[in-house]
């Protein structure tokens, strides 16, 4: 009998925890728009596609009408200004060969939004969404459909490179297209 106390107490309080740690989740995706996919990504609400939440663990490849990009994934990284979220000419040249790659493929990519470990983390959080937002404008006056889009806004939980240098800062500021 105190075994079976015992676990249903267990059980109890780890169902409470979680309970808690999703109203907690909820709460604060009320408040910053952002909290943690099913998936365990951190997610961002944005208009692309028309979704309220981000699709998270799109596909990478597709194919275009002669079925020559096949199996082959788009991946690119476009980096930014230090506390920027205005594409460089570097970044725009990059994104114009991606466009011309993308609209060809039936392919829904990922934009993830990085920022340095400078600032505050909700601000490094909407600054990631910011640079991500202006990556998919971009696209999208290139003739990218939004539908083909997703934006997931990271801040500074996932470093290209870890360290306090300039270097290390720089290659953090960044969107990584998936």
């Amino acid at each position: 009998m105190k075994t079976f106390k015992k676990a249903v107490s267990v059980l109890a309080t780890t169902g409470l925890v979680v309970t808690l740690a999703a109203c907690s989740n909820t709460q604060h995706t009320k408040k910053h728009g952002h909290g943690i996919s099913n998936a365990g990504a951190p997610t961002h609400s944005t208009g692309l596609g028309g979704s309220d939440h981000l699709k998270v663990g799109a596909g990478l490849t597709g194919t275009n009408e002669s079925g020559s990009f096949a199996n082959k994934p788009v991946k690119a990284v476009f980096y930014f200004d230090f506390n920027q979220d205005v594409l460089t000419s570097k970044a725009k040249a990059d994104i114009k060969a991606q466009a011309a790659n993308l609209r060809g493929r039936d392919v829904t990519v990922r934009l993830e939004g990085h920022a340095d470990e400078m600032g505050s983390r909700e601000y490094n959080m909407a600054l990631s969404e910011r640079r991500a937002n202006s990556v998919a404008s971009y696209l999208r006056a290139l003739g990218v459909s939004g539908s083909k889009m997703s934006i997931v806004a990271f801040g500074e939980e996932k470093p290209a490179a870890d360290g306090s240098s300039s270097r290390a800062h720089s290659l953090n500021r960044r969107v990584e297209l998936k």
